[in-house]
């Protein structure tokens, strides 16, 4: 004989649902809503992007002044965590503005220090706006 179980709120009871009653189908409608929330969640993020990065073109521009700032505005949105070194080596800057746009961007709060310098140890920097949109919280600096 099936028991009468409750309509479940969350995937635990949906699952037990399944094992004693047979009840796929409100597994399936509990998980394809969860699927639905987080592909819905996604979206409304991959949008927040582009703007924050038409935002930053005249941002980054103006601050660094560099012939480089597009160049440099792309290389942070695909790599928001990243070595001081890994930058310098992969860019595509001369070393002498390497030094300087880092500098400059870190001063004007759009790159932070993970983890400062030390000895033979690069920095390790982040881009924060952008992780702020893709995690949904915000990332504190520890390394002013």
């Amino acid at each position: 004989m099936k028991r009468a179980i409750k309509r479940g709120k969350n995937k635990y009871d949906n699952l037990l649902a399944v094992s004693q009653d047979g009840d796929w189908t409100r597994w399936i409608e509990f998980f394809l809503g969860a699927l639905r929330a987080q592909a819905e969640d996604n979206l409304r993020k991959t949008r927040k992007i582009p703007d924050l990065y038409e935002g930053m073109k005249t941002q980054v521009s103006e601050m660094i002044r560099s012939q480089y700032a597009i160049r440099i505005l792309d290389w942070i949105f695909e790599r928001p965590i990243f070595r001081s070194t890994d930058f310098r080596d992969a860019a595509g800057i001369p070393q002498p503005s390497v030094q300087r746009i880092l500098r400059a961007l870190r001063e004007g709060g759009i790159l932070q220090v993970i983890l400062p310098s030390g000895g033979r140890r690069p920095a390790v920097l982040m881009f924060p706006e952008l992780l702020h949109i893709t995690e949904e919280r915000k990332i504190l600096d520890t390394h002013k």
